[in-house]
């Protein structure tokens, strides 16, 4: 984990060397005493016996170094806790939210609502439904709410491709968004003008055995408006008369009271959101989530420091701290800086964590080796399209559904597109 931790080892062979020397020097008697008296007054044991030391600093001293550097075998997780409050937004696309009852249309009027709502959301996690004749996944639910508001100006009747007002098909798929959240008790903000009363009876039976709760959000005036077609000209009911659509106040308070949910109509400020929101279900308690974690090597360097043990003991004994003086002398001081330690400390990857922890996002994304890691950087500096290339490896739906919020993000709709389906290729159940 911190590799440089091993150069430190490197001098202790030339200093094992140069330790093993000076002994030898210091108990060289044959310059001084005959052959024939050596034997008696200097026994070879004994020489034998000190050089010993040498060789046991020597294993020491590697060992240390190996401690220090911090060996792994294994990641563990690291839990992300946070306010685990999923919300499903259920934008209705049918033709009617195209009248400009209210300026400049209910749609418009509907994106903006869901913008304010998702800047001032920096907890929890946030999915995006919209449906007409049909229901469409366009986010599931993540925590990245610039990915969504970023996709919410391409969102329009005219790519529907089934015409209707199908609310219940979108109700189940945020129920199945939530269930596959491991949520029971999330809650869906609908956003529409109307539920026809059909579709009103199957959003009820839908809900009826869950725990999840219904907000709905109306959008247009009772008297209603025009609906623009793209050729000009506006839509026409059955008659030829102008279909002037208006919102069914009385509809959608029927349906919030038969599901315990609330109601309100549009606001010009957020209290309309406010009041929608502000009964917060019981999951919106703090608790550690290990599915959503970031993996990272376990420091197993302390079980060497069991081994080191023995050797911190000799050193009580006389004479052993003297054999490593001349360590003194092989180094000098000589300035540090604070960087240079963390160096030694930490490898790339994890000054790149606590860079990107400190807010320091650009230079985490130049610290990281890891690609993954380097694209999370880049994606959190503003770098999209940077880290839309670094999304790219490894093959995984993990990495294809991040490289699409990087491509949303820089306006690559179609790409995007391309990729989140790559994603749910690779994973389905996802």
């Amino acid at each position: 984990m911190r590799p440089a931790w091993l150069l430190w080892g490197l001098p202790a062979l030339p200093l094992a060397w140069l330790l093993w020397r000076q002994r030898a020097l210091a108990g060289d008697w044959g310059r001084v005493i005959d052959a024939h008296l050596l034997s008696h007054l200097a026994p070879a044991a004994r020489g034998a016996g000190r050089r010993r030391i040498v060789w046991l600093a020597l294993v020491a001293w590697l060992l240390a170094a190996l401690a220090a550097a911090g060996p792994s075998l294994k990641k563990i997780p690291q839990p992300v806790e946070q306010i685990q409050d999923a919300l499903v937004l259920v934008l209705d696309l049918s033709y009617s939210m195209k009248a400009a009852d209210q300026a400049p249309s209910r749609l418009d009027r509907a994106r903006q609502k869901l913008l304010d709502l998702l800047a001032a959301r920096d907890e929890g996690q946030t999915g995006l439904v919209a449906y007409a004749g049909d229901a469409h996944v366009v986010t599931p639910l993540t925590d990245d709410t610039g990915t969504i508001a970023n996709l919410l100006p391409a969102l329009n009747p005219d790519m529907m491709p089934v015409a209707g007002s199908n609310t219940s098909a979108a109700i189940e798929l945020a129920l199945e968004l939530l269930a596959s959240a491991g949520v029971s008790d999330g809650r869906i903000l609908l956003l529409t003008d109307g539920v026809p009363a059909a579709q009103s009876e199957r959003v009820q039976a839908l809900l009826k055995n869950t725990s999840a709760h219904l907000a709905i959000l109306g959008l247009g005036t009772a008297n209603g408006a025009p609906m623009p077609l793209p050729r000009g000209g506006f839509v026409r009911d059955d008659s030829g008369a102008i279909a002037m659509p208006g919102l069914d106040t009385p509809g959608l308070k029927r349906l919030a009271g038969a599901t315990d949910g609330l109601y309100r109509s549009l606001q010009v400020d957020n209290s309309d959101l406010s009041e929608l929101l502000a009964a917060a279900p019981s999951s919106r308690e703090t608790r550690s989530s290990d599915e959503r974690s970031a993996d990272t090597w376990e420091d197993q360097g302390y079980w060497l420091i069991l081994l080191l043990l023995p050797f911190a003991l000799a050193l009580f004994r006389r004479g052993w701290l003297l054999t490593l003086a001349p360590l003194l002398l092989l180094f000098q001081p000589a300035p540090t800086h604070a960087a240079d330690w963390q160096d030694l400390w930490l490898n790339p990857n994890q000054q790149g964590q606590r860079a990107l922890a400190e807010g320091d996002a650009e230079r985490a994304a130049e610290l990281f080796e890891d690609p993954a890691w380097k694209g999370t950087a880049a994606y959190q500096s503003g770098d999209f399209e940077r880290a839309a290339a670094l999304f790219a490896e490894p093959e995984s739906a993990d990495s294809w559904y991040n490289r699409g919020n990087a491509l949303a993000r820089s306006g690559q709709l179609d790409a995007a597109i391309e990729a989140y389906r790559k994603s749910l290729e690779l994973a389905p159940d996802q």
